[in-house]
């Protein structure tokens, strides 16, 4: 194999192996975190008990491929319900989830100690939404999650804001406090960024370069006709 087709070879890799990455790069699209300490209220939201909702607005439009939350008061293996909602229409605070969710999933989180929670009882909860949740831009949606074998979880907040409670009922309430929870995804029509990266790739796309207009030239010199020899002076 010549430079220049080790060239071209080197480059297509490059390229596809950066698109790879980038369309398996998850992005956080929304994001609710503890500030200073995990020591923080909670709301219990279990299935047969009350639910804790929290509603959310996107950026962009985007497909959630995940959400991680913090909570408390489970054990590993639990199976938790989350369910995405759209809104009533009304303008926050009055706004309420409806009843039914346009997405559900009921799964085992990956569950896990956090490493900043007092006395250990608060614990991040991780759950892969398979092919996700397509969510449009600028709008006003609902997220619950609750755990499916204990009916004493809670789901952590901070305190501050508003969030949502609906009784076995059906009858809700506001409570104060944002709940916890993570959203990432895949911003849609938004194509990977493609990049070669470091001083090594340059020099050989240089390289590349160089010899690649170097061949061109030796083969329109070689395509040239020989004017001495056949224009010769004739006897």
């Amino acid at each position: 194999m010549n430079i220049r087709s080790l060239f071209i070879s080197y480059v297509a890799a490059t390229i596809v192996t950066a698109f790879s990455l980038g369309s398996a790069r998850a992005t956080v699209l929304y994001e609710v975190l503890p500030v200073g300490t995990y020591n923080t209220g909670a709301v219990t939201s279990t299935v047969g008990g009350d639910t804790g909702f929290d509603n959310f607005t996107l950026a962009d439009a985007a497909t959630v491929t995940s959400i991680s939350w913090i909570g408390r008061f489970s054990t590993p293996g639990d199976q938790y319900r989350v369910g995405f909602y759209e809104s009533d229409g009304q303008a926050f605070p009055f706004t309420e989830p409806l009843t039914t969710a346009f997405f559900e999933l009921t799964s085992t989180a990956t569950d896990t100690v956090s490493p900043f929670a007092p006395f250990g009882l608060t614990r991040d909860y991780t759950l892969d939404l398979s092919a996700g949740v397509s969510l449009e831009a600028d709008t006003n949606y609902f997220v619950s999650i609750q755990n499916v074998d204990s009916r004493f979880w809670q789901w952590q907040n901070d305190g501050f804001g508003l969030a949502f409670v609906r009784r076995p009922d059906g009858s809700g309430t506001l409570f104060n406090g944002t709940l916890f929870f993570t959203l990432e995804g895949e911003v849609n029509g938004s194509p990977p960024t493609v990049a070669i990266a470091g001083p090594p790739a340059a020099a050989i796309l240089a390289l590349g370069l160089t010899v690649v207009s170097t061949t061109r030239r030796q083969r329109n010199l070689y395509s040239r006709p020989n004017r001495t020899s056949s224009n010769h002076i004739k006897g």
